[in-house]
């Protein structure tokens, strides 16, 4: 008898063990609704697959009709998809206040992509109390289901708002916690954060080489630093100065689009720095992309170079638009080349600069 009920009792077990992993493998949802996941998770994969190509030819409208009608299934990840497709208006017609609402929806689920979203979009908003309050919000909601991407800016958010007067704790934990994780913006805000002695003991060595970090992974500021790093030899930091170096990560970072970047390789070429002679045309190049990107000091340097006809064919009105936009920007030498010229510029045909400029050699 009692071997029987041993049985009975390990029998019972088992079936509940057994009940208890269906149970969890469905996340605890009823068959019905372990189905309805299924088929959302299919159509969301079969709508993705349409969208990026996998399989198929690349076909947006397909796409959009898929991940919305995973998206009204109650797929997490298809309502944000859906909500991209929405805002940027393909295989459709754009609509960015339904975008919103599904972005939402998202994040509501607990899709950390969506949250990272949603914290993003809050900060693009005029940066009230409540507004910080939100993205504060959404960046924890994020940060804490392991999106790196989210404890890095989680990080930099508690470094620009801390939650209280002189609490650098948070912003340093989070920070920490991404570029254990090699997130390259974390690695370079917590770099400056050693350097200043920010909620940490100061370390400058400690600094440095995160710094070092930051730049190989390809962090424009971070290589711009270490450019000027590199120019000046800045006492007390482990770069000596050696003005290759500093041309080198001036270009790394010019390289990204960084304008200030551009600027300091022309004043390389232009002050023979790091380079094999002074080379005016490589200076005067990288001016004119520093200025197309809106950088007002190379706006000024280009508009001399039309002033006085340095490698580009001399043109008063070209000098004085230059020196416009970087007076618009609070240059003020530009402004007083800009007023100076005011009344030369009809004695001067205005030459088209549709093309590349002439260069003198």
């Amino acid at each position: 008898m009692m071997r029987l009920l041993f049985i009975l009792a390990v029998l019972a077990l088992l079936a509940w063990l057994g009940w208890w992993w269906l149970r969890r493998r469905s996340g605890g949802q009823s068959g019905a609704e372990s189905v309805d996941a299924h088929a959302a998770e299919e159509i969301y994969l079969s709508g993705m697959a349409c969208r990026q190509g996998v399989g198929a030819e690349i076909d947006f409208t397909q796409a959009r009709r898929r991940l919305q009608q995973a998206a009204e299934m109650g797929h997490p990840a298809a309502q944000f998809e859906y909500a991209a497709m929405l805002e940027r208006g393909l295989g459709g017609l754009q609509n960015s206040t339904e975008a919103g609402q599904w972005l939402e929806r998202a994040a509501e689920s607990g899709y950390p992509p969506a949250a990272l979203s949603m914290a993003r979009h809050c900060l693009n908003q005029p940066l009230t109390d409540h507004v910080l309050h939100q993205a504060e919000f959404w960046l924890r909601a994020a940060a804490e289901a392991d999106l790196v991407e989210a404890q890095a800016e989680l990080g930099m958010f508690y470094r620009d708002h801390p939650p209280a007067e002189g609490d650098d704790a948070p912003a340093v934990n989070w920070l920490t916690e991404a570029a254990a994780r090699r997130n390259p913006a974390a690695i370079f805000a917590l770099s400056e954060i050693y350097e200043h002695g920010v909620g940490v003991t100061r370390d400058v060595n400690k600094s440095d080489q995160l710094l070092l970090e930051a730049a190989d992974f390809g962090v424009p500021q971070a290589q711009l630093k270490l450019g000027h790093f590199y120019l000046n030899g800045t006492f007390g930091h482990a770069f000596k100065q050696d003005y290759r170096a500093a041309l080198l990560w001036f270009q790394r970072a010019a390289a990204h689009g960084l304008a200030e970047a551009e600027y300091e390789v022309g004043q390389r070429y232009e002050n023979n720095e790091g380079v094999d002679g002074q080379d005016m045309g490589m200076a005067a190049a990288a001016y004119l992309r520093a200025a197309a990107l809106g950088f007002a000091p190379a706006q000024y340097r280009v508009g001399l170079l039309y002033l006085y006809g340095q490698h580009f064919a001399q043109n008063l009105s070209e000098a004085r638009r230059w020196f416009v936009a970087a007076a618009d920007q609070g240059h003020v030498e530009a402004d007083k080349q800009a007023k100076a010229l005011q009344g030369k510029v009809a004695e001067q045909p205005y030459l088209s600069v549709e093309k590349a400029p002439d260069w003198k050699d």
